[in-house]
Parts: structure tokens; C-alpha cells; sequence
């Protein structure tokens, strides 16, 4: 039978998570560049220095990539953990500047407006020297001043209104409402994740730590709206009317006590100034609407942010199903790559470039003995399937069922390759002072298995071989192949085959050679 492989393909956003100190600075950098990227509203942003913190909300969010945006020490560090590593700087990261051919930096939104809602577009205004200038950028997106934002923010303007907001004037009732440049980020997207609720997060406006909050609340999929200290009325009429229409939606009604009876209307107060009372103006809001807060700070709301639906929290209409021939001797297959978004590109208009694809794994049939295409769902692996998928390859991981990796938009196809099953087994019992390798004793076994039908076959039964290995050792010059096979088959199948009960050709404890050495000292078979 030939072989094959059979699945699904999705495409997908990258998603990539920015680590950096926070600063003024770097904020904006980071709200700029993501309000640039297609999916960049789920975009999280990372403070450096707790890396099991960033890991571990990394691989809850279904982050592929992080990056360290200000490439600070700490930063980098972050960006180094096991599996989250994108394969270029400079011109060939993700972040690289947009070109009118194809390149390294992620696909933007351009191609997915039209994907929209056609109401409520908005393209707000303010001055650069409103005091509220930095919580208007991470609340509304700001798309910078080089050739791609200028361009998209041309796009933009095309399908929204105007909206000035003037110094210290009170931000518009229906401004949570509002498609801004930064929700026209999500785009075809079918946000999966499991959303840590709902929130109005009390913020500095003067703070970048305290604006970052605000930003990954949303990215995280919480329903959020920010309420800046000191500047408390510039957005309480919004505030009020966002709180009435969750009232009216019952959003703010699920919360239940214990033995199941209703606890009323509450809601998350993600307390992002810091421990400490609710700012007056907030308190008599949520009392005024019967409203319990409920406060939380913005690490531990984050933290709720868990799990999702199928196999990553994107989830995309471009997807379909496949069943490719495999090549290159049952180890490789061509996955068809599905299209993205229908709007027009216009010629030399930067844009980015790079997709993920992911490719979930069914069914495959006639792949080479001693090779497969299940990897274990562990971070620690995307070096290898980097190895075996294409070194060439921003990047690669793991998912359930199957792989992610990275694309052109363009393409038509990507590869995958199956894996050696020594190397899975390798990479599983890797600790210091072990390692693993298949002996030559091994390798006969894994041919001589193959050569009698496959670790699935009842024709290596153990009297057979036995009894074949015995005359053998009894003929003066040998016994060709074919007779010795013929002379196993002469054997009915038995209960107990040691030669058919290895589940995994070539790593069983006959055919690997498990071995422990010093620490620090290379060993036989390191």
C-alpha cells in the first residue's frame, strides 16, 4: 500500500508574545507594532525576570513565539525558553520592516479588513501632549509613523469616521463600542480562549507597567475597560454606558454562590495601581448600578486566562482537510497550504508576510518502520522537528496531534517530515549523565523484523526464529535469506514472541543501549 498521511490544515496568525521593561518608550514601540500585525490585539506583552511566570502563561495562551523587544539581557532570556524561539534578527524577524515583496515580518491586517463588521469604525484623534495620550494608544492602537502604518492607517481611514477627542474633554459614551485600529486586528478570527472575564482595570495613566495591564487583559480575551486615576471623569459617562449594556446583556450575572443560588451583578476590578481602595468615582459607579467589585490584581486575572477550545485559541474559516502520498521513502509529505483573506493587494504597499500553519494529523498508513509523525505535545521537541521540517523554518513546535509552523502567506504547500523514533525516545529520556543510541545489535533486529513483515506480523514468532537461527548455525556455508524465512514461516504463531512483541522497532531493551555516565563526561553512545 502507498503511504499516506491524512489531517487538517489551518492558517493561522503567529502569535508572539513581546518581552520588555516597561517604559514609555518601549509601550508605544510595542502598541505600534502590534496594531501592525494580523491577530495583534491577543498579542501579550511580558515583564522579563520570572521566567517559569512566562512560560507557563505562554503555553496557556498557545504563544508560538516570544521575542525580546528591547533585547535587554533579561529580555533575551525570556525569549531563549525551550520551544518559543524564532530563527532570525534584523531583516529576517518577525518585527522586521514591512516590504512590498516577500519577507520575514508577520502578515498585517491589511488583507483581512474587509472581514469586519461594516459599523462603527472609528479612527480616533488626540494630541501627542494629552495626559491621557499613552492610555488612548493601548486603549484605541496607533499605527506609527513608517511606510506600512501610514499605508494602513490610509486603509483604515477609508471605512471609519473621525474622532477627535479633545484635551481633557470626556471620551465619547460609545467608545467601547468603537472598531478602532487595534480591534480591526482580529480580523477572521474566532478567539477561542478561555476569557478571565470580565474587567474594568483602574490604571496610571503616567505608568507604563500599570497601561501593559490594561493591554493584556484584552489579549488575553477579557471583556476590559480602563479606568485611568486622576482622570476618573474624562471616561465615566463611557464607563457607565458600557456597564449598563453588560447589565442588560447579563454578562455581569453569571457569578453564583456555592449551593447554586444567583450572587447577584459583580465584576473584575483588575487593580493595576496597585493594592489599595477603589477610587472613589469607580465605587460609586459599581453602587450606584448595584454592581459588586470584585478586586483582583493583574497577574492573578491573567492567570485565569486558561485553555481553550480545540487545539489553539485562533481559530481560523481557512482551513481544510487532506490526504497526501508520502515521498522520500514514507518520511515526508506535502501539506496544501489554505489561502488567506480575499482583499485586493495593491503593488508596492508594504505588508508582512509570515503565517502559522496548523497541520493536526488523523490517519497515516505505510510510513517507514522506524520513523513516525506522532511527536509528543513538550515544547523541548521543536528542535527536532526544526531539524527533520526545515532548518529554514522561523519556527516550528509541537501542538496536539500534530505541528505549527511558520509560512509565506503565499505559499501553496509546506513540507513535514516524520521523526526517527530513537530520536523521540532520545529527546523523552534525556537527563544529564544519560543518553541513548541504538546498537548495531539493534539494527539487525529492527532489519531482520522488517524483513519478516513488520513489528505487526506473527511471522517473527520466537520458536520459528529460534529454530531458523539453529540451522543456520548447523550449515557449513550458510543459508540464503529467502530459506531462512521460508523456515520461520514453517512455524505456527505463539503466545510468547519476543521478536513481535516490540512495540517500537529498534528500541526495545534488546535493540537500544540505555547507559549512564559521570556527569560532565562523554560516554559510550553520547
Amino acid at each position: 500500500m502507498d503511504g499516506r498521511v491524512s489531517g487538517r490544515a489551518m492558517a493561522r496568525p503567529v502569535r508572539i508574545g513581546l518581552v520588555f521593561e516597561p517604559s514609555a518608550e518601549m509601550l508605544r514601540l510595542a502598541v505600534e507594532q502590534a496594531t501592525l500585525l494580523w491577530g495583534g490585539q491577543y498579542q501579550p506583552f511580558f515583564r522579563p525576570g520570572d521566567l517559569e511566570r512566562i512560560e507557563r502563561v505562554s503555553r496557556r495562551l498557545g504563544v508560538d513565539v516570544l521575542l525580546a523587544l528591547d533585547r535587554a539581557g533579561a529580555s533575551e532570556e525570556a525569549a531563549a525558553l525551550d520551544g518559543y524561539q524564532w530563527q532570525g534578527r534584523d531583516g529576517w524577524g518577525p518585527l522586521a520592516p514591512a516590504q512590498d515583496y516577500i519577507n520575514h515580518r508577520l502578515l498585517g491586517p491589511e488583507r483581512l479588513l474587509d472581514e469586519l463588521p461594516r459599523d462603527s469604525w472609528v479612527l480616533p484623534g488626540w494630541a501627542a501632549d494629552d495626559p491621557l495620550d499613552d492610555l488612548f494608544r493601548v486603549w484605541f492602537g496607533a499605527y506609527g509613523t513608517g511606510a506600512q502604518g501610514v499605508s494602513l492607517e490610509k486603509q483604515f481611514a477609508v471605512r471609519a469616521t473621525q474622532a477627535r477627542i479633545h484635551d481633557g474633554a470626556e471620551v465619547p459614551t460609545d467608545a467601547a463600542s468603537w472598531m478602532t485600529p487595534v480591534t480591526a486586528t482580529s480580523g477572521a478570527i474566532d478567539y477561542r480562549g478561555m476569557s478571565p472575564g470580565t474587567a474594568l482595570v483602574v490604571v496610571d495613566p503616567a505608568d507604563p507597567a500599570s497601561l501593559t495591564a490594561l493591554w493584556n487583559a484584552r489579549a488575553c480575551g477579557a471583556r476590559a475597560f480602563p479606568f485611568p486615576v486622576g482622570h476618573e471623569q474624562r471616561v465615566l459617562p463611557a464607563a457607565e454606558s458600557w456597564l449598563q449594556q453588560l447589565l442588560e446583556e447579563g454578562e455581569l450575572s453569571r457569578w453564583m454562590t456555592g449551593d447554586g443560588t444567583p450572587a447577584g451583578p459583580r465584576i473584575y476590578i483588575w487593580q493595576a495601581t496597585g493594592p489599595g481602595e477603589l477610587p472613589g468615582t469607580l465605587a460609586e459607579l459599581l453602587t450606584g448600578h448595584d454592581v459588586t467589585p470584585v478586586p483582583v490584581s493583574p497577574d492573578l486575572g491573567q492567570e485565569w486566562a486558561r485553555g481553550w477550545q480545540g487545539d489553539h485559541p485562533f481559530t481560523t474559516g481557512y482551513a481544510h482537510s487532506f490526504a497526501q502520498p508520502l515521498e522520500a521513502d514514507g518520511r515526508v509529505a506535502r501539506i496544501p497550504v489554505p489561502g488567506i483573506g480575499g482583499g485586493a493587494q495593491d503593488s508596492g504597499v508594504p505588508r508582512g508576510d509570515i503565517i502559522a500553519v496548523q497541520v493536526e494529523i488523523s490517519a497515516t498508513a505505510g510510513v517507514r518502520p522506524d520513523w513516525t509523525f506522532s511527536v509528543p505535545n513538550k515544547r523541548s521537541y521543536a528542535p527536532v522537528l526544526r531539524e527533520y521540517d526545515g532548518v529554514m523554518l522561523s519556527f516550528v513546535r509541537p501542538v496536539a496531534d500534530g505541528r505549527a509552523l511558520s509560512v509565506s502567506s503565499g505559499a501553496r504547500e509546506v513540507l513535514i517530515s516524520a521523526v526517527p523514533s530513537s530520536t523521540i525516545l532520545g529527546k523523552l529520556i534525556e537527563e544529564p549523565g544519560w543518553s541513548a543510541r541504538q546498537t548495531p545489535g539493534g539494527v539487525f533486529v529492527t532489519r531482520f523484523i522488517e524483513r519478516l513483515g513488520g513489528p505487526g506480523s506473527t511471522v517473527a514468532n520466537q520458536p520459528g526464529a529460534r529454530a531458523a537461527l539453529f540451522e543456520v548455525a548447523r550449515s557449513e556455508r550458510g543459508r540464503p535469506s529467502g530459506a531462512i524465512v521460508q523456515s520461520i514461516k514453517k512455524w505456527p504463531f505463539r503466545a510468547v514472541t519476543a521478536l513481535a512483541s516490540i512495540g517500537n522497532p529498534g528500541l526495545s531493551r534488546r535493540s537500544s543501549s540505555l547507559r549512564s555516565r559521570p556527569a560532565g563526561l562523554a560516554g559510550p553512545g553520547s
